[in-house]
């Protein structure tokens, strides 16, 4: 994918951008991966990394975007998925900040996706198994899971 054009999409998701700070950065690889989850496809491949679903590929286009602040929104062309974007946006505009719902998200998505044979209880374990910051927050990844699972994906 281009970068202005990836650029645009992500402009009409956050004002302001940057790949400076690596929670920006954790940003943009679990809303883009959502986003393609929703139905909305760019075109970048994931797997699973560290903090979930992750796109080297993505990476390197979001550190070719060199000006955000010049960078213009862009719709897309097509009425369909247009409206897929809108409904993505809409969904997501409580979490787009929140890191954590981020990353569980984007992992509860990917785990059932990858082993779909795991259980609720296993992918919960996984995820808190992911570092410090989950071990104890097995009440909040439950929450989100039973959030995200209302998502239609």
């Amino acid at each position: 994918m281009n970068s202005l054009v990836l650029g645009g999409i992500l402009k009409r998701v956050y004002n302001s951008f940057s790949m400076e700070t690596f929670e920006n950065r954790l940003k943009l690889q679990k809303v883009i991966y959502l986003l393609q989850c929703s139905g909305v496809n760019l075109g970048y491949p994931f797997s699973w990394y560290l903090h979930g679903p992750y796109s080297p590929e993505l990476t390197k286009d979001a550190y070719l975007i060199e000006d955000f602040s010049k960078v213009k929104k862009l719709e897309f062309e097509d009425s369909e998925i247009e409206s897929k974007f809108k409904g993505f946006i809409e969904r997501l505009s409580n979490h787009k900040d929140d890191v954590f719902w981020l990353e569980v998200s984007a992992s509860i998505h990917l785990l059932k996706k990858l082993y779909p044979q795991k259980s609720e209880e296993q992918v919960v374990d996984e995820i808190k198994n992911k570092g410090v910051d989950f071990r104890n927050r097995g009440d909040e990844i439950r929450k989100i899971w039973n959030e995200f699972e209302g998502w239609s994906f």
